[in-house]
């Protein structure tokens, strides 16, 4: 805050502690933007509604909660939930309105879409009216969370999707509500209906610590054109590098990480453009 930000980010944990410390020396410009992370479980209605209490509670400006969303419809029971975040099946953003009621966002599918759209030499524009990925084979590998955003987000760009996953019934569920098709984890190897196919892992798979780890064979990375990895730790991780040395073009995570954060700031400042240039500056230092 010494140097004139205008939102300072903190964990609701030690809130208490840091607008302690702060007490009477923060600036009025500058707008605290609390958060909480729970990745392990859908919190009930009472839960959420407990959490933002809580959060609110401490003095936040701005309220942000990561979680999953199994159960879409318990959730909406809370917030009201934009379009794209009911068929996802994720909230990513809440915006306290003026009027007091909460609205949700998922930045995530914008972020990946917008990542793969450059990647593939595209606008990389949420605005985009023609994109690249139209008509494209585009591979999702994973149903979680992430899976359910790049699929719902290709999707509505015109691409045609496969859903490849460990366990078989959530790809069949996760194509069918895409109108695509469902692959066991295995069947990667050999797939290749195909030329200039687009692959998408959007598991933990290579995440750190687990660097060693793949969702596939490097052999079956030269059917691709493209390879993105929702990885972002680290930032060239063993799929990315492989794909690489098969001669196929990669985009890291870092940037679906990067565009949903740009995103989630226009959200949070009523559409002040973020400041791309300086974001990336900071990001490239510790990534």
């Amino acid at each position: 805050m010494e140097l004139g930000v205008n939102y300072v980010d903190i964990e609701l944990k030690v809130a208490d502690k840091f607008i302690s410390f702060i007490y009477g020396s923060k600036p009025e410009k500058c707008k605290l933007i609390v958060s909480a992370h729970n990745y392990e479980s859908t919190p009930s209605c009472e839960e959420l509604a407990d959490l933002v209490a809580r959060i609110q509670a401490v003095g936040a400006d701005i309220v942000k909660i990561a979680t999953t969303a199994n159960d879409i419809v318990d959730v909406s029971q809370m917030f009201q939930v934009m379009v794209h975040c009911q068929s996802i099946g994720a909230i990513s953003t809440i915006i306290r309105r003026p009027d007091g009621k909460l609205l949700g966002y998922n930045n995530d599918y914008i972020g990946a879409i917008c990542a793969i759209e450059d990647g593939i030499g595209g606008p990389g524009s949420k605005n985009a009216a023609v994109t690249p990925l139209a008509g494209r084979l585009l591979v999702v590998v994973g149903a979680g969370g992430a899976g359910k955003a790049i699929a719902y987000g290709a999707k509505e760009k015109g691409a045609r999707i496969v859903v490849a996953n460990r366990t078989y019934e959530k790809a069949v569920s996760l194509a069918a509500a895409v109108g695509g098709h469902a692959l066991r984890l295995a069947e990667l190897e050999t797939f290749r209906p195909e030329e200039g196919m687009i692959l998408a892992n959007a598991t933990s798979l290579g995440m750190y610590p687990n660097v060693d780890g793949t969702p596939i064979p490097k052999q079956a990375l030269s059917f691709y054109d493209v390879v993105f990895d929702a990885v972002y730790a680290p930032k060239v991780t063993r799929l990315l590098r492989e794909a690489e040395e098969c001669g196929v073009k990669v985009v890291s995570g870092v940037e679906m990480f990067l565009r949903q954060a740009l995103g989630q700031f226009e959200r949070f400042t009523n559409g002040i453009e973020a400041p791309e240039s300086l974001m990336r500056e900071v990001l490239a230092k510790h990534t």
